[in-house]
């Protein structure tokens, strides 16, 4: 009976260590922005492609990864993806090339595509559905909180070490990681009632995914709800602060690793919460409703001390956090293909936060009035509030032009 407890937690403690690790490699670079600008010579629109070209093999791995994780489990994939991301991490540290760089960051990218649909995979064949959107909700919390690990911690260790030399730490606790997964994670649980798609293609999965428009829905959804959060708090938030408001760089990064602490404390509510209400919809509206107005008076408040920052992108987080496009997704489709479905959805997501990343550089390259400061590009305040708009137009669609399409899907869920 302990071991039938014991052994699906540790299998999920493990899967979400990666998942936190691979967020801590995601968003590494916002605190190294000063370092990796002035070693290779970077714009605001080069430095948007190094952060966004992470979520462009991570946006597109994530039907592929679905069915393959849905047809042969997690184990080997989860273990050989682990792998991939410490060798592209030790690959980012040495190289003094910025197309290397570039290499090293898509491959992150590709391992990091494993993590949570690893998790979502997990859940499904070792829990009762009445706990996935809690569990959900809490693999959200801690996965998230490699951000803040990512921008927090790495702010600080920056000030002690080489940036290549901690990059290089980051190798060795990925190793560690591909360890531990081969030994604990398990493909299969033989008292799991729901029928295998091993037979199934990756074309027959993908097809019975996409042909309900719900899905489709709800993916450009979890589009218009990740990519703001990924692409402000997991880059851009960083220089915001330090150049339109003057912040130490510490500061800065502690305010905006406030995105991710919101996050995970709004991941798990939110989740609790559409199960006590029996309605996923309203805490959908109420959540983009809330990001709207969090992330525009971030923006265009014309001052923000210390205090209001970490408020607002805690606010801006906890409001964000996009765990109901899971549980809606999970709701409407079979057990087994909850791997693909996470993909398709997971595959949106990253897609917008690949284009918002890069949009947000270019936009701010374009308005720039040429200003440098120690050599570096430096874009004011005026030069933000035009490349950062394309956040509040993404949940302004989501408000009023999604949510109201996109079905209520508890009863579905209640029936399982």
């Amino acid at each position: 009976m302990i071991k039938a407890v014991l052994l699906p937690l540790t299998m999920l403690l493990v899967a979400t260590l990666f998942y936190l690790y691979e967020f801590t490699l995601r968003v590494a670079p916002s605190s190294m922005f000063t370092d990796l600008m002035r070693d290779y010579n970077l714009g605001a629109a080069s430095l948007g492609w190094l952060g966004s070209i992470y979520f462009f093999s991570y946006a597109f791995l994530q039907l592929p990864v679905g069915a393959w994780t849905d047809r042969f489990g997690p184990r080997r994939l989860l273990t050989s993806a682990i792998i991939l991301c410490a060798a592209s991490t030790f690959l980012f540290s040495f190289t003094e090339s910025f197309l290397l760089v570039c290499v090293a960051r898509f491959f992150i990218g590709a391992g990091s595509a494993f993590a949570f649909i690893s998790c979502m995979k997990i859940i499904t064949v070792w829990f009762k559905p009445h706990w996935f959107p809690i569990l959900t909700g809490l693999t959200l919390t801690i996965g998230t909180m490699g951000a803040v690990i990512g921008q927090v911690s790495v702010s600080i260790a920056l000030e002690w070490l080489p940036w290549r030399d901690l990059m290089r730490f980051l190798g060795v606790v990925g190793i560690v990681l591909a360890i531990l997964a081969w030994i604990f994670i398990k493909d299969k649980n033989e008292n799991n009632p729901h029928p295998s798609y091993d037979g199934i293609h990756f074309m027959g999965c993908l097809k019975e995914v996409m042909r309900s428009k719900q899905n489709w829905w709800v993916a450009l959804y979890g589009f218009m709800m990740t990519a703001p959060t990924d692409a402000f708090g997991g880059l851009w938030g960083i220089p915001f602060l330090v150049q339109a408001h003057d912040f130490p760089r510490d500061i800065a990064a502690s305010a905006c690793s406030m995105t991710f602490v919101g996050m995970a404390v709004g991941s798990p509510i939110i989740g609790w919460f559409s199960n006590k209400i029996k309605n996923r919809r309203i805490p959908m509206l109420l959540g983009s409703l809330g990001s709207l107005l969090s992330i525009s008076m971030l923006v265009y408040w014309p001052t923000i001390t210390h205090t209001m920052a970490f408020v607002l992108f805690f606010l801006f987080g906890f409001m964000s956090s996009y765990v109901l496009a899971f549980v809606v997704i999970r709701d409407i489709m079979p057990p087994q293909l909850v791997g693909t479905a996470v993909g398709f959805v997971n595959m949106a997501s990253m897609i917008g936060s690949f284009l918002l990343m890069y949009i947000m550089g270019w936009l701010l390259e374009k308005v720039w009035n040429g200003e440098l400061v120690g050599g570096l590009p430096f874009y004011d305040h005026t030069a933000y509030k035009y490349g950062l708009l394309i956040m509040p137009i993404c949940y302004i669609i989501s408000t009023f032009i999604l949510i109201p399409i996109i079905r209520e899907s508890y009863s579905q869920y209640a029936t399982k």
